[in-house]
């Protein structure tokens, strides 16, 4: 049973994420809605709670997003 409110659509757009002033590096997302979206990070520790600054390119400009870990899937 899905419960997200909003659809998700199949999308793959490199990040950088920062933690505070911390890099933790790029990531590339696999899926996006309205609400939020899926990145693949690989083995990071365990950021659930955590508010994070996303930063990608579009249109030769830079653009950034801030947002909570709400749900992490290991492995």
């Amino acid at each position: 049973m899905n419960r997200r409110r909003n659809e998700r659509i199949v999308f793959g757009v490199p990040f950088d994420v920062f933690l505070r002033t911390r890099r933790l590096g790029r990531f590339w997302t696999c899926n996006v809605s309205q609400e939020g979206l899926f990145l693949k990070t690989g083995a990071l520790q365990c950021l659930s709670g955590a508010i994070l600054d996303l930063r990608f390119q579009a249109e030769v400009k830079e653009h950034s997003l801030r947002g909570m870990v709400v749900h992490q899937v290991p492995g």
